[in-house]
């Protein structure tokens, strides 16, 4: 008697799944890598101007992660808090 030994079949479901999966996983560290950004951000604006008014939270909570990384950039620059959100 031959014995047939068979993997199960990997199915489109499971292929599927999979790319479900990691297309989340990749949403999740965009996520993650803008919310740390927005963060720090924040904590640097108050370190160098003082209390940030809610305007400037809001814009910072509304922007993208090129966005970010621009008003990262104009705050090394920045005599005044209105210079890194000025543009």
């Amino acid at each position: 008697m031959l014995f047939r030994s068979e993997a199960p079949a990997y199915s489109v479901l499971d292929q599927l799944l999979d790319e479900g999966r990691a297309e989340g996983l990749q949403q999740g560290m965009r996520q993650g890598e803008q919310l740390g950004m927005r963060h720090l951000l924040e904590a640097q604006l108050h370190a160098r101007f003082g209390a940030v008014a809610a305007t400037f939270t809001d814009r910072l909570a509304a922007a993208d992660l090129p966005t970010l990384q621009s008003l990262g950039e104009r705050l090394l620059r920045a005599e005044r808090i209105d210079d890194v959100f000025a543009g």
